[in-house]
């Protein structure tokens, strides 16, 4: 990922241009990498020059040992929709727990209504959401 970014910033420097106001994130719900060997697309985060990542885990279906969230801005949790699958209460938790010693954000989808009654699910963003200026009501 580092070399690949490394080389579309040097191919196209006027789109590059304000790269740290810019957003990058990955999908990683559906493999814990803490005990392999694999590609760590969260670790490939680390890489990329930008205060603004994110990570996807949706559809969260593991739950995982180890989770290092330092400088991720934002987490987004939700199950899989089609069949109906989540890792459950307990992986849910070990994430939000992990973005709240980590700073981040956590933003639940709608897929995880209604799973736990008792709990609420987390709407948080790090980004506004205001409306355009001049942009009707």
């Amino acid at each position: 990922m580092r070399d690949a970014l490394k080389n579309w910033i040097r191919d196209h420097p006027d789109d590059a241009r304000n790269i740290e106001n810019w957003w990058f994130g990955v999908s990683a719900g559906d493999r814990d990498y803490s005990n392999t060997s694999q590609y760590d697309p969260v670790a490939a985060l680390r890489y990329v020059p930008s205060k603004n990542l994110f990570i996807s885990m949706e559809p969260l279906l593991v739950n995982f040992d180890v989770i290092y969230l330092k400088e991720i801005k934002q987490v987004i949790i939700g199950a899989q929709t089609n069949p109906d699958r989540c890792a459950g209460l307990e992986a849910v938790l070990n994430v939000c727990e992990a973005a709240d010693k980590a700073g981040a954000k956590v933003f639940m989808k709608d897929s995880l209504a209604g799973r736990w009654p008792d709990r609420e699910l987390r709407r948080e963003l790090c980004w506004p959401l205001n409306k355009p200026v001049g942009v009707p009501a």
